[in-house]
């Protein structure tokens, strides 16, 4: 296993499955760069910002790898959420997030997954992507 795959898998366990927030800037790059559906953010107190909104949003939930593997600077993972979601609605998403490290950390992801599917499940309202509301 290569020492990039390894961060994520730490991040993976103890961040996301674990919630232990406080490991984050052992793997997390202070000026963390995100691309994800909806938008993107920067800076590790926003990242910290989303994995608290992920944990609201499903409180009981299991993540798991259904691949993981890396090549130099980059990881590719993809995962599996299955929860319950604080709305009460049982949730199944997949997605995958393409990493790039930095001195060991996460300087930078791409991010995807199912949001369509996710928000069907949820019953929440689905706005596509760059679409102007009023």
């Amino acid at each position: 296993m290569s020492a990039a795959v390894g961060v994520i898998e730490r991040y993976a366990e103890q961040i996301l499955r674990g919630g232990q927030l406080e490991v984050a800037p052992d793997v997390v790059a202070h000026d963390v760069i995100a691309h994800e559906p909806g938008g993107g953010f920067r800076g590790i107190d926003a990242f910290l910002e989303r994995m608290n909104d992920w944990a609201r949003a499903f409180p009981e939930r299991e993540i798991t790898t259904e691949d993981l593997f890396g090549d130099g600077d980059r990881v590719a993972w993809r995962w599996r959420l299955v929860g319950l979601h604080a709305s009460g609605a049982r949730a199944d998403v997949r997605g995958t997030i393409v990493f790039r490290l930095r001195e060991g950390k996460i300087a930078e992801y791409w991010g995807v997954y199912d949001r369509l599917s996710l928000h069907e499940q949820i019953g929440a309202r689905h706005e596509p992507e760059g679409e102007a509301h009023g």
